[in-house]
């Protein structure tokens, strides 16, 4: 099932975000946030305007990062009740994921810049977020290549990489919506294995009353 989603939450941040362009890290991890930053100084020194919205993968390391990588940003902080009208908004908190691939339109999906395993590309594909992941997804493997197979997610392997990205699916608003539905395809379709093995091992069980008894 998609990511649940505070409609209330939702609603409050989208307004404050307005029309601002804003990119999405998620899941971010330590071996991952230098190029994180990189990203986000590009923008700020020639997209003034954009918003980087980060998800750490361990909620308590938001306010280091803030202060270590983004002390000379206006930067926000989730857990402080910050509002993301600067140029950093750290949501340091858990279970909201669903929030900030709901809020942005391009998501890059962290744990696969390095050695780290990935972490669910279809999470975002559920929410509407174009997806971008990095080259290590050995733990999303299959889904990650059947979705770069159907158009609905592009592989980046460092900051410059994103940056091309996201910007290309700025001004391109029809080639992201059709790497969005490409994706949600994709992930309806991943919704539909559990039945289909189900089915397919139904006829091999024992029937209900002994498997009971």
């Amino acid at each position: 099932a998609p990511l649940p989603v505070d409609d209330r939450e939702y609603r409050k941040l989208k307004a404050a975000i307005g029309d601002r362009p804003c990119w999405l890290a998620a899941s971010i991890h330590p071996e991952e946030i230098e190029e994180v930053a990189l990203v986000q100084r590009y923008f700020a020194k020639h997209h003034a305007d954009f918003l980087t919205l980060i998800v750490p993968r361990h909620p308590q390391r938001g306010i280091d990062w803030l202060e270590v990588y983004f002390r000379d940003q206006k930067a926000g902080l989730r857990s402080r009740q910050d509002w993301p009208n600067g140029a950093v908004y750290i949501a340091d908190t858990l279970g909201e994921l669903g929030l900030f691939y709901r809020l942005a339109p391009v998501s890059f999906v962290g744990g696969s810049l390095a050695p780290l395993g990935g972490h669910n590309p279809l999470e975002p594909a559920r929410l509407g977020s174009a997806v971008l992941f990095g080259p290590h997804r050995e733990a999303f493997c299959e889904v990650s290549q059947a979705l770069r197979s159907v158009g609905g997610a592009h592989e980046v392997k460092e900051a410059t990489d994103i940056v091309s990205a996201v910007l290309t699916l700025r001004k391109d608003p029809a080639l992201r919506g059709r790497m969005v539905e490409a994706a949600a395809r994709m992930a309806v379709a991943e919704n539909r294995v559990i039945d289909d093995v189900l089915g397919a091992l139904r006829p091999l069980l024992p029937p209900e009353d002994d498997a009971r008894a």
